[in-house]
């Protein structure tokens, strides 16, 4: 009997083995896999809280289902041991499973790349040197894709007031990451892109983190849906001065904690705003996107809305030309001209 039946039917089991090994595990079994940095001892502008609030997130994962060899922590890195951090959690990833990244700390957006700085980042650095001094955090995303994770959670608590000199081209808080954020992502900033968050020095912990916690280990309670409600206790807390920004769509409900037994289990959350934002995003009827825009509780959803009706009218605004004024001497009143003489009113 030739050996090429043989070989071909091993090399078919083998391929079904190999493709029963790489099954996705449910989403609701998956290992949870977490890095969580607070730095807070920044030379040039130290914050009150922020590893008050990365202590308090590491203890709230062990709750809901994180174990203690998969929660990567770190307080007060230098970048060596930020990098460090990252690439330990990076190769621990697989396919399959829940990632999620936590920081609370200075940040800084330049050239459209979010960049959270580590305890030792220069206060005097250049745009150049923010790629070498500091961690991506459009990089750590990408390889997080990268390895296959199915659900991939990135909270940033990190939209303090820009450290950098006045001068450098990078804005107050963090840049926008819509773009970046893809199926299976949910990316949330403690307030929206460009502004800066409160590190609320008067109490024990940011205001964000604080709502955070509070949410993170309500049963049933889906991380999009989660995420929303954090999102305006923040926002009526600070009378709309600090609203989170949310980028990304979930389309698998995980909960960090399932609901209780006997529970009337929870309505199944919608991305409603992104569907009406998808459903309208294209129109060229101001009043539609603006209509729509009123509707949503997405803010980055709806000033995008904005700025495309902003942008239509002014092209659909006609342009008038001023013709150029022009100075003209009325003639002198003469012996026997009948005009009216506006200074006298009465007839020469």
């Amino acid at each position: 009997m030739s050996r090429k039946p043989i070989l071909l039917i091993l090399a078919m089991l083998g391929s079904l083995l190999d493709g029963q090994d790489r099954k996705i595990t449910p989403v609701g079994s998956a290992r949870r896999l977490a890095i969580v940095v607070g730095n807070s001892t920044y030379p040039w502008k130290p914050l009150r809280n922020a590893v008050n609030d990365a202590r308090a997130i590491s203890a709230k994962l062990g709750e809901v289902g994180f174990s203690r060899e998969h929660v990567f922590y770190g307080e007060n890195l230098n970048n060596v041991e930020f990098r460090r951090l990252r690439r330990q959690f990076l190769q621990a990833l697989r396919a399959g499973d829940v990632a999620l990244v936590y920081f609370a700390g200075h940040g800084v957006e330049v050239k459209g790349t979010n960049h959270l700085l580590p305890v030792d980042f220069p206060s005097n650095a250049t745009e150049l040197q923010a790629p070498d001094e500091a961690i991506a955090a459009q990089e750590l995303l990408a390889r997080m894709v990268e390895t296959g994770a199915q659900v991939r959670l990135m909270i940033l608590d990190a939209c303090r007031d820009n450290p950098l000199p006045s001068g450098r081209s990078g804005q107050r808080g963090l840049g926008s990451m819509e773009r970046v954020a893809g199926e299976g992502t949910l990316i949330v900033f403690a307030t929206e892109a460009g502004r800066t968050a409160s590190d609320n020095p008067s109490g024990p912990r940011g205001l964000f983190t604080t709502f955070l916690l509070r949410e993170i280990g309500q049963p049933g309670q889906t991380v999009d849906t989660m995420v929303k409600q954090v999102a305006r206790a923040v926002r009526d807390a600070s009378n709309r001065q600090q609203v989170p920004a949310i980028y990304g769509l979930l389309l698998e409900d995980f909960s960090f904690v399932p609901s209780k037994p006997g529970a009337v289990p929870a309505a199944p959350s919608l991305d409603l705003d992104l569907e009406r934002y998808t459903a309208v995003k294209d129109s060229r009827d101001p009043a539609q996107l603006e209509a729509v825009a009123a509707q949503l509780q997405r803010r980055d959803l709806a000033q995008v809305l904005r700025d495309r009706a902003r942008t239509l009218r002014s092209m659909a605004a006609p342009v008038v030309e001023r013709a150029p004024e022009t100075t003209t001497r009325p003639e002198p009143f003469r012996a026997g001209d009948t005009r009216v003489n506006p200074t006298e009113s009465r007839i020469i």
